[in-house]
């Protein structure tokens, strides 16, 4: 990821430098929400998690409290998947 990054990702990697820690990821913990704004994203993008290089994939995990707003916003060329866990108060 020192290189610069192109529509089909970042130069590959030489094979002898693959370690199996570039297909792991284990930065989703719990984001920090006690802001005026209650809600945390941790991502897991290509500089984060390299297995992904190439692959036009990222993904986040997205804490939000009570009170959380995430604001209008758009991801061009790409898609935007959400998974919930808990229940909904209305």
């Amino acid at each position: 990821t020192k290189a610069s990054d192109t529509p089909t990702g970042y130069p590959c990697k030489p094979v002898s430098k693959i370690t199996s820690d570039d297909f792991v990821f284990h930065g989703f913990v719990a984001g920090n929400t006690n802001s005026s704004n209650p809600v945390a994203l941790t991502p897991a993008f290509v500089t984060q998690f390299p297995a992904l290089n190439g692959l036009g994939v990222s993904a986040a995990r997205l804490d939000l409290a009570q009170g959380g707003i995430v604001p209008m916003h758009t991801h061009p060329g790409a898609t935007e998947l959400f998974f919930h866990k808990g229940c909904y108060i209305f």
